[in-house]
């Protein structure tokens, strides 16, 4: 009997000790219904809180602006991202043709939580010829500027730029894909965007969530270096010879749970199974 009550003190403390003894890596996750705070956020450049937004640029010239989640999120198993953003009076320069400029773009990237890039044509992530722009980094824009010299299809459009490690760059030859089938973005109104990844593919929907309005093969872990699978998430802006206010409004981020949960989860399930089985050939121990 006591050799017996031993094994089932066994059972239990295995039991009640395996999630100390293996823990599946923590999936980090952020939910902002809106920027009324801006706890865990870092922002650079011409960036501020306005009201309960994140304004990454005014509607002036010359700005660029990046906010970044303080923490690095996991993003190497997939990923889905949720957020509202809205561009509001947009202008230009005298003999300039364009309504507005130049976008805003949502960014992964692993170089550093102040990370900016150029201002123009560089929409806060990207840079021209030698000036500055972030390496280690995915970006996906939402442009509103046709800069010709870039090969640019339009002055709105979405598109999704990498250079891998080596510093970013707007120019067409380094995207991934790209679609000019979307709304005006500055006609003012709210839009809708989220982004689905799972390795070897990113979907990208704007307003309509049931439909992709383009999907482009992409692997970070193969394109970035990442840091245990993690990297930092953000948005970045900017304006030069055509301007606007660049908001954010809400943001979400999901990372999808790794393996290694589910590899947890089993292990639970089996000792729970083997505790059971010993109770019914022993229905009176340990009582």
């Amino acid at each position: 009997m006591c050799s017996v009550y031993l094994r089932c003190q066994v059972f239990y403390s295995f039991l009640v000790f395996l999630p100390v003894w293996y823990v599946a890596p923590a999936v980090a996750d952020f939910h902002y219904s809106d920027f009324s705070s801006v706890d865990g956020i870092r922002m650079r450049g011409d960036a501020i809180q306005s009201g309960n937004r994140l304004r990454l640029t005014p509607a002036a010239y010359h700005q660029h602006g990046s906010a970044w989640i303080r923490y690095r999120e996991i993003v190497d198993d997939g990923f889905r991202c949720r957020f509202q953003f809205q561009m509001t009076g947009g202008g230009s320069q005298p003999g300039f043709s364009g309504v507005g400029g130049d976008g805003l773009a949502f960014v992964i990237q692993n170089s550093s939580v102040t990370a900016l890039g150029d201002y123009g044509s560089g929409i806060g992530y990207g840079g021209v010829g030698d000036r500055e722009a972030i390496p280690n980094s995915v970006a996906v824009e939402f442009d509103t500027w046709k800069n010709s010299d870039l090969n640019d299809p339009n002055g709105n459009h979405v598109s999704v730029h990498t250079r891998g490690l080596s510093p970013n760059s707007p120019h067409e030859d380094y995207s991934l894909g790209s679609t000019t089938f979307v709304p005006d973005f500055l006609a003012g109104a709210i839009h809708t965007v989220e982004l689905r990844y799972l390795p070897g593919v990113m979907d990208i929907f704007v307003d309509d969530l049931a439909t992709p309005v383009f999907v482009v093969p992409l692997d970070l872990n193969q394109t970035l270096a990442l840091s245990q699978g993690q990297a930092w998430i953000g948005f970045t802006a900017s304006t030069w010879n055509g301007w606007a206010n660049h908001d954010i409004l809400n943001a979400s981020f999901n990372a999808i749970p790794e393996s290694d949960t589910f590899l947890m989860l089993t292990m639970f399930v089996w000792v729970v199974f083997c505790l059971s089985a010993l109770f019914r050939r022993s229905p009176k121990l340990c009582t």
